[in-house]
């Protein structure tokens, strides 16, 4: 049997729910013998028990951790264990095409890069259209500060216009959707920067190979698509929410903009400048807004556990822009017992993903906080609601919960307030994280149902019941 030139690492992008797909598309479409690594963490049960099993009959290394893992954290975590000549890196959300990995290695050996890229397209391959083929920063300056123009070639181009520029050629840039390395360039350079949690990743190490005197090409013949969502899986939700957070969406592009010395990244379509340190955060913001319209109940036949309806309440509040927090736990070992003030998304859900309890016998409560700056969605709580009343207004509401006493509350995000809500300062006082113990160490608030992204209009407001529960509620 021929030995392997190229291992796969399979790592997180921002959901969990292609992951059968992707892998089983690779063996389908390999003919190369390749290793494999495959590296998870934070999946669901039932991912995890696929993977598992899949490791088994097929023979690959798998690398599980408990926690959810940004995507470089993940691939460094793999690239110590690779033996073979290459690397792959591949998102656990991109389908591969016949011949794939074939034409890629066929471009390293005849170019010598140390980095190739396919085209790189976006969606079901059916209805797909070109995401990049390549991309390109050149350096600008303004009022004496040095920018980087990111272009994306044929970037949203239809494949049938672009046919003609479809050739290899040397760029500056690949993306991690799939990207093969030469193992030689980590003796170079090291290991991938893990501080780049979720933005300019692929540019700082295609950057980093360029500078160590390595090339950069791009191989249409080898063609990947990425398939983003919706749609998607509940258990999808909190790590979606994590991975375009916005504190790791702004701390990865100061960082990128500090190693490289730039003020900013500004995609060449980008004429507004709204973010003056980079294009990008705009994107993230954007992006989580994808799931936006996802809907999921908790009365199914298969209940969600506690622990997730916490991290459920978690992402649903950061769907609708609270990405700031306050968290008190308490347990039954006090040694787990923490006390969070003012901190990110990721900080929160991270810390619940730390518990060893997987039923949450915590008193647990959270408070939003809405911050003072930006164009944020106001948040009304209403609670005290009796079931037909619920009923009546949970089309409106981003999320349901029930209390021990079998009452509702709803929650509620608004574009714009009355004036009644917009005057008042939001509330100090938290409230019950879902799936939470109360303080007799038995009842719990339940989280019933979420509406990802729900943010009411102005017109939604003219509905007189919905007002009504509004102005009575509280302001978080």
């Amino acid at each position: 049997m021929t030995t392997p030139r190229v291992t796969i690492v399979i790592s997180p992008r921002e959901r969990f729910s292609l992951s059968e797909r992707a892998l089983d598309a690779i063996y389908e479409h390999t003919s190369l013998p390749f290793d494999l690594i495959y590296v998870s963490g934070g999946v669901p049960p039932q991912v995890l028990t696929m993977l598992q099993r899949a490791s088994e009959d097929k023979g690959f290394e798998l690398i599980h951790t408990p926690r959810f893992l940004a995507p470089n954290e993940a691939r460094n975590l793999a690239i110590p264990k690779v033996k073979t000549e290459y690397v792959v890196f591949l998102d656990n959300d991109a389908l591969v095409a016949p011949n794939w990995l074939e034409h890629l290695l066929a471009c390293a050996d005849e170019t010598q890069a140390s980095l190739v890229g396919p085209l790189y397209m976006i969606h079901e391959f059916e209805r797909a259209t070109i995401h990049m083929a390549g991309g390109r920063l050149t350096p600008v300056e303004e009022d004496g500060r040095k920018y980087l123009i990111d272009e994306q070639y044929l970037y949203d181009t239809p494949v049938a216009k672009a046919d003609m520029r479809l050739k290899r050629r040397k760029v500056e840039y690949v993306e991690f959707h799939c990207m093969l390395a030469r193992m030689t360039l980590f003796d170079q350079i090291g290991l991938l920067d893990p501080k780049l949690y979720n933005l300019h990743e692929e540019r700082d190490f295609c950057l980093a190979a360029i500078e160590a005197g390595g090339e950069v090409y791009i191989e249409p013949r080898s063609i990947v698509t990425y398939v983003p969502p919706p749609p998607c899986q509940w258990w999808d939700l909190p790590y979606f929410m994590l991975r375009w957070s916005e504190e790791w969406s702004v701390s990865s592009v100061r960082l990128f903009n500090k190693k490289w010395d730039v003020a900013g990244v500004r995609h060449i379509s980008d004429k507004n400048h709204v973010y003056e340190e980079g294009t990008v955060i705009g994107f993230a913001s954007a992006w989580r807004a994808r799931v936006a319209g996802h809907r999921f109940s908790n009365e199914d036949a298969d209940p969600i556990g506690p622990l997730d309806q916490a991290r459920l309440m978690v992402a649903l509040l950061a769907s609708v822009d609270r990405q700031y927090y306050s968290m008190e736990l308490t347990g039954q070992n006090s040694k787990e017992n923490s006390s969070q003030q003012s901190v990110p998304t990721p900080d929160i859900i991270f810390r619940l993903s730390e518990l060893e309890d997987p039923d949450f016998c915590y008193e647990a409560t959270l408070s939003p906080l809405r911050r003072p700056v930006g164009d944020q969605p106001f948040v009304v709580r209403t609670k005290g609601l009796k079931a037909e009343t619920m009923a009546e207004l949970s089309d409106y509401a981003f999320m349901v919960n029930r209390a021990p006493d079998g009452s509702y509350e709803c929650w509620f995000a608004l574009a714009t307030a009355p004036e009644r809500i917009a005057a008042q300062e939001p509330v100090a006082t938290p409230v019950t994280l879902a799936g939470a113990v109360t303080a007799d160490g038995d009842r719990r608030l339940t989280l019933v149902q979420g509406h990802v992204g729900k943010i009411l209009s102005e017109r939604d407001l003219s509905d007189d019941s919905l007002l009504n529960a509004i102005v009575q509620g509280d302001l978080y």
